[in-house]
C-alpha cells in the first residue's frame, strides 16, 4: 500500500503538470513524441506538484487514522495519537510545499495563479474556494492542537470532536484538487495567460478508443471497491479484534 500510495501520484501527476505547464507537450505537438515521453518527468512544475501530493496524502492518512480510532467502539488513544502526530507533521511540511507550488504557478501558469487569487484577467474566480481552503486548514491546525493536548502522547482521553479531523482533511484535499484542475476553466491545457480548449487538445500522444477508456475506468472502480471492502474487514473484523488490551482506552 505504501509503494502504491507513492507510486500512483508519481505515475500520473506529470500529466497534470503538463496540462498546467506544457513543458514536454510542446515537443509532442511538434512531432517529437519519443523525446516528450521522457521530458514530462523533467517538467519544472512536476516535482513541486508531486511533493505537494505526497505529503498531502500522508497528512490526510494521519488525520483519518486519528478519526478512526475516535469512533465509539474503536477508541484507542495510542493509535489516535500516532495518526495525529503523522497528520500534523506532514501538514507542517505542506506549509512550505503549498506556497512554493503557488509561487511556481505565478510565472509558469499565470492564468491559474490569477484564477486562484481572483486577480484581474482571471477567467474563473476561485478565490472564495482558496479562502475556504485556508480557513479549513486553520481550523484543522487549531483542532489538532486541542486534541494533541487532550491525548498526551497516547495516555489521555480522545475527545469526540477528533472525529472531524479526517473529514476536514478530505475536504481540504477535494478543494485543492478542484482548484488545481477546475481552475483552468475554460481551458484544458494552459499556455501562459491563455490555453487550449478541450476540443483542440485531443490525444496528442496516442489515440485511445472509447471502449478501452471505459474498460480501464471500470477496472479501476472495481479495484477501489475491493480495496474499501478489504480495508473494512481488516480493521473491524480482524485488526481491532486482535488488538492487545493494554492499548485500549479506558
Amino acid at each position: 500500500m505504501a509503494v502504491s500510495g507513492f507510486g500512483v501520484p508519481f505515475g500520473f501527476r506529470y500529466i497534470f503538470a503538463e496540462l498546467t505547464y506544457p513543458y514536454a507537450l510542446v515537443m509532442a505537438m511538434q512531432g517529437m513524441k519519443d523525446v516528450a515521453r521522457i521530458a514530462v518527468f523533467f517538467n519544472p512544475l512536476y516535482p513541486w506538484l508531486l511533493l505537494h501530493t505526497w505529503f498531502g496524502a500522508l497528512s490526510i492518512g494521519g488525520f483519518l487514522v486519528a478519526s478512526f480510532f475516535t469512533i465509539k467502539g474503536n477508541v484507542n488513544v495510542k493509535f489516535a495519537w500516532i495518526g495525529l502526530w503523522h497528520g500534523v507533521l506532514c501538514l507542517g511540511v505542506q506549509r512550505v510545499l503549498g506556497p512554493t507550488y503557488l509561487f511556481n504557478l505565478s510565472f509558469r501558469a499565470p492564468l491559474l495563479y490569477a484564477n486562484i487569487l481572483g486577480q484581474t484577467g482571471s477567467t474563473f474566480d476561485i478565490a472564495p474556494l482558496f479562502a475556504l481552503k485556508l480557513s479549513l486548514i486553520t481550523f484543522l491546525v487549531l483542532a489538532s492542537v486541542k486534541v494533541w493536548r487532550k491525548i498526551k502522547r497516547g495516555y489521555g482521553v480522545v475527545p469526540r470532536y477528533a472525529l472531524v479531523l479526517g473529514l476536514v482533511a478530505i475536504m481540504v484535499a477535494m478543494i485543492g484538487e478542484f482548484m488545481n484542475d477546475g481552475g483552468k476553466y475554460p481551458y484544458l491545457v494552459l499556455l501562459g495567460n491563455s490555453g487550449l480548449e478541450p476540443s483542440t487538445f485531443m490525444n496528442v500522444y496516442v489515440q485511445i478508443p472509447w471502449t478501452t477508456m471505459f474498460a480501464v475506468v471500470g477496472v479501476l472502480l472495481a479495484f477501489v471497491g475491493i480495496f474499501m471492502v478489504t480495508t473494512y474487514y481488516a480493521l473491524n473484523k480482524r485488526f481491532l479484534a486482535d488488538m492487545p488490551e493494554p492499548f485500549q482506552a479506558s
